[in-house]
């Protein structure tokens, strides 16, 4: 994209967040039809952002944003809701402060309440969480996701097996 059309670009999108803060008034009848229009075009010529499943298993935010985001293993970014669901599944609750998040497409996020749990007399431990089961593959992969071993909850095989199955986390 050269130069001129990257600053319409950018002119266009302030004039679109500008345009959505103004109250509506009879007096000040703006379209926001072409500014949105614009704004659409624009976001669709964005290169698109490739997953990096080799950041799989870090925590980071931006410098601009207090969000935390872990990398899951297809390498996408996935918001961490809140302070106790980080605490629930992460024995550490420290991101790395770096402005490449923002270059990491976004996934799902994490449900606020999601934890770890195994079925009783199982081994197998699964994050829990968005309706889904995603079996944690080994003991490397709990300690790469600095998964908390201790805040593994244990439920019964029946409750365990009525959850429907996602993708492993590996």
């Amino acid at each position: 994209m050269n130069t001129k059309r990257l600053v319409r670009a950018l002119v266009g999108t302030a004039i679109a967040v500008s345009v959505a803060a103004l109250p509506a008034t009879p007096a000040l009848a703006v379209s926001k039809a072409p500014v949105a229009e614009a704004a659409t075009r624009t976001a669709a010529k964005a290169p698109a952002q490739k997953p990096h499943p080799e950041f799989a298993g870090r925590q980071f935010k931006s410098s601009d944003n207090p969000a935390v985001y872990v990398i899951d293993p297809a390498g996408y970014r996935r918001h961490i809701p809140d302070p106790q669901t980080w605490r629930q599944l992460f024995r550490v609750q420290q991101a790395e402060v770096n402005d490449l998040i923002k270059l990491i497409p976004t996934g799902k996020p994490l449900e606020s309440g999601s934890f770890l749990g195994k079925a009783s007399g199982q081994d197998a431990i699964y994050l829990i969480g968005n309706g889904r089961k995603r079996w944690i593959t080994s003991p490397a992969v709990m300690d790469k996701y600095r998964f908390d071993w201790n805040k593994v909850v244990t439920i019964s095989k029946a409750a365990l097996n009525a959850i429907p199955t996602g993708a492993n986390w590996s």
